[in-house]
C-alpha cells in the first residue's frame, strides 16, 4: 500500500495520537521559551523550518519510489491490495 493514498496517510488512531504527541513535544521545545532556558535551545527560522518539512516530504517520495521498483523487480513476493 502507498502512503500517497487517503488511507496510507490516516494510519491507525494510536499511530495518529503519536505523531499528534511528538509534533506538540516539537513544537514545545522549539517555540516555548521556557524549553529554551531548560535546554539552551532557539527558535528556529519560518525557512529553516520549510526545508526541514520539503527533506521529509522528498525523503517520502524516494521511499515510495523504492517501494514501487521492489515491487516490480520481485517476482516472488505477492502483495494485494
Amino acid at each position: 500500500m502507498t502512503s500517497f493514498s487517503l488511507v496510507g496517510a490516516m494510519g491507525t488512531p494510536a499511530v495518529l495520537a503519536a505523531i499528534a504527541l511528538v509534533v506538540g513535544a516539537q513544537f514545545a521545545f522549539t517555540y516555548a521559551p521556557f524549553m529554551h532556558g531548560l535546554f539552551g535551545s532557539a527558535p528556529i527560522a519560518f525557512v529553516d523550518g520549510l526545508l526541514i518539512i520539503a527533506i521529509g516530504v522528498v525523503t517520502m517520495v524516494v521511499l515510495e519510489v523504492e517501494k514501487v521498483i521492489m515491487r516490480r523487480l520481485s517476482p516472488t513476493t505477492a502483495y494485494t491490495a
